[in-house]
């Protein structure tokens, strides 16, 4: 057991902490010791988990009394990352209760229920009357919760989901409710950062920041959840299927839930109208003259100076929204017992009223012959109101620089963040083997729209891919990331001719057997996981040792500059904020590219190599929009010649060490059949697919 002092406070710990550890932990302290806010940015594999828990730990045990009845929330993007951070927990000694807020989609116990396509609405209907025959046999009252204490769940101040839905079978007893009840005594709450996002779970799950602590661990999205959240889209199949659900009454229904009925029908058919009139207008233009978007439909955006008049002609001002909106919401509450389609009734009024209050500034409302899309344009919206309540707000990940420009995305509070840090890398130079490829073999590596057209430009990037898999021999697989899934089928068909391949897959199912397979195979060599920026593998998965040896980047994940929701973001922040619509396109490219190299390095004694194969990296490097431990010293690979010159000695270095040799001694091939198993909601692992 090691022991040391940070500011005062005692962190014991299994091993001696690294620096970026220290450095976190420290500010992290610092943060929370003077109720102010900070961001931190530590590099993946340095140990920021263990920084956020140790900290958090020794100051609750030492300065209870500063929260003064608020909690401290510690938040992730999924329930699995979350899941992550109990297991060191439960490691630590003198760790205060912890509670952890999850879906019933994963604690759910009801076999019935947990199949359903909407298990909120279900588990909400079938518990509606206590006293109902067929009543969920997990859920039970206050009143039977006293009389039957044995059925009560007990867990212990730290528990993993694992334990939870295990406790709840054994008592037959809900786990989903439990943790509900267990709330007010936690110290410390677990939950998917869009808990605390969203007002609307947010409020549900009685979730109070006043006074409490934020942590968002892997935060380099929170912008982006941002602007989700507070956007919203009104699609025409979901108002045919409303005036569906409307034509279903019994005709026995009160007066008032019929005129209801009648309000939302008008309401619905405005709307529509709307709709087929965009259509008409849409049909006219010329193709130059509207956007064509992801699911081939025109669309085209409404100017904010005229987005007040345009839902006027929909019959929504400020004079009738609450009374419309009214209306349906009774609808659902006596009629439609829908969460989904409540859910979305809310946000859709919540929207509006946003804007109706001069909000629409911060709104771009875009209209196609299918939907109309109601999109924030500046996260602070949703941010500033969770500033404002937190005593302290802490933002770390891998992957946050440029700080001030997120700053600028997050809130517009002055001198809102205080505290900043950005940690160096654990590993030392010899442990990691980094290339710019501007081209390759005379053919030049340019993946814009106009430098992909060269003839040679597939072939290209398939030989180098290639060469550089067949390099590492067998001492492990490689990470590809490509821009696009089209890029990747494009690529699959050329690449899985020279070496072991298997692909990213949008399915959940799928995309975890193909993971599966290669992390069996890759262990062979000249293997390849072909991946998409921003996807699944890019994180949440960690890809230790040799199933990660090299990691290629194919062109930069730039989005598409003729979305819409793009367009009207720069055009915003061209507008009003001081960070301009250049670089936050820029930031968004770079942030998909960094988070990618994190996949790289995962541990102290971990060595990797990381392949930019476009040539725009070259000026990417000079202005450091690179991580800077992946480019402190960059290769020029031109062809395979240079490539066995530079990278080959440098695997053969890496394969004399102690480990690395046992693990060639060791290795083994497996037979690979890409043949997907069906898998069912039952057999599946649920709990982690977030």
């Amino acid at each position: 057991m090691h022991s040391e002092t940070i500011k005062n406070y005692t962190i014991n710990t299994e091993y001696e902490l690294y620096e970026p550890q220290r450095k976190s932990i420290e500010t992290i302290l610092t943060c929370l010791d003077n109720g102010e806010s900070g961001m931190i940015e530590s590099p993946t594999g340095t140990g920021k988990t263990l920084s956020i828990l140790e900290a958090v730990v020794a100051w609750v045990n030492k300065n209870p009394e500063k929260l003064e009845g608020g909690q401290i929330y510690v938040t992730t993007r999924t329930i699995k990352q979350a899941s992550q951070l109990i297991a060191h927990l439960k490691k630590m000694k003198n760790a205060p209760i912890m509670n952890l807020l999850a879906s019933r989609r994963h604690l759910c116990l009801n076999s019935e229920v947990s199949k359903s396509n909407d298990i909120d609405s279900a588990c909400k209907k079938k518990n509606k009357d206590p006293n109902k025959e067929g009543r969920c046999k997990y859920y039970r009252t206050p009143n039977e919760k006293e009389q039957e204490r044995d059925r009560n769940i007990s867990l212990p101040g730290v528990f993993s989901i694992e334990d939870l839905v295990s406790a709840g079978g054994e008592c037959n007893s809900c786990p989903f409710y439990y943790t509900r009840e267990r709330q007010e005594k936690a110290t410390i709450i677990f939950s998917p950062y869009n808990y605390i996002v969203s007002e609307r779970i947010s409020t549900a799950l009685k979730i109070d920041l006043t006074g409490s602590v934020l942590i968002v661990d892997e935060a380099h999205n929170i912008d982006d959840v941002c602007r989700s959240t507070g956007s919203v889209d009104i699609k025409r199949a979901d108002l045919v299927s409303l005036i569906s659900r409307l034509g279903t009454g019994s005709g026995m229904e009160s007066p008032e839930v019929a005129n209801s009925m009648m309000e939302t029908g008008k309401f619905v058919k405005k709307i529509m109208n709307y709709l087929e009139e965009t259509t008409d207008v849409l049909n006219k233009l010329d193709p130059g003259q509207c956007v064509i978007n992801s699911d081939n439909q025109r669309e085209m955006s409404i100017p904010s100076k005229e987005m007040i008049s345009t839902l006027e002609k929909m019959g929504i001002s400020k004079l009738t929204i609450d009374d419309t909106f009214s209306s349906i919401e009774l609808l659902f509450k006596d009629m439609i017992p829908d969460d989904y389609f409540f859910q979305w009734i809310t946000q859709i009024k919540d929207v509006l009223k946003y804007i109706m209050n001069n909000g629409e500034n911060k709104y771009g409302m875009v209209v196609s012959s299918d939907k109309i899309s109601f999109l924030l344009l500046h996260a602070a919206a949703i941010f500033d109101p969770i500033y404002e309540k937190a005593r302290s707000v802490i933002l770390l990940s891998g992957t946050l620089e440029p700080f001030q420009e997120l700053v600028t995305e997050l809130t517009t509070k002055k001198n809102s963040f205080k505290h900043f840090l950005s940690a160096d890398h654990i590993i030392s130079q010899s442990q990691l083997y980094t290339a710019e490829v501007s081209q390759y073999n005379s053919v030049p590596i340019l993946g814009t729209y106009q430098g992909s057209k060269h003839p040679d430009y597939i072939s290209t990037l398939v030989s180098s891919i290639v060469d550089i898999a067949h390099s590492l021999e067998k001492v492990g697989g490689v990470l590809c990331f490509v821009p696009s899934y089209n890029m990747l089928t494009l690529l699959e068909r050329k690449l899985e001719k020279h070496v072991k391949l298997f692909v990213e897959n949008k399915n959940n199912s799928k995309f975890e057997y193909e993971l599966e397979q290669y992390r069996r195979y890759c262990k062979m060599g000249k293997c390849i996981f072909l991946c998409v920026f921003r996807g699944k593998a890019s994180e949440g998965i960690n890809f230790r040792d040799h199933e990660s040896r090299a990691v290629i980047l194919v062109g930069i994940p730039y989005p598409n500059i003729r979305n819409h929701s793009v367009i009207l973001k720069k055009q915003y922040n061209d507008r009003y904020l001081s960070s301009t619509g250049s670089k936050w396109y820029e930031q968004q490219a770079f942030r998909a590219v960094n988070q990618a190299l994190g996949r790289c390095i995962r541990h102290k004694n971990d060595w990797g190599s990381i392949f930019m194969l476009d040539s725009r990296y070259r000026s990417a490097v000079r202005s450091l929009k690179i991580s800077k431990w992946a480019i402190a010293s960059v290769n020029m690979i031109m062809d395979k010649t240079k490539l066995k010159d530079t990278f080959a000695p440098f695997v053969l270095n890496q394969k004399k060490t102690p480990n690395e040799e046992e693990f060639v001694k060791e290795n083994t091939s497996y037979p690979v059949k890409r043949q997907y198993p069906s898998y069912s909601s039952g057999n599946f692992k649920r709990f982690f697919q977030s």
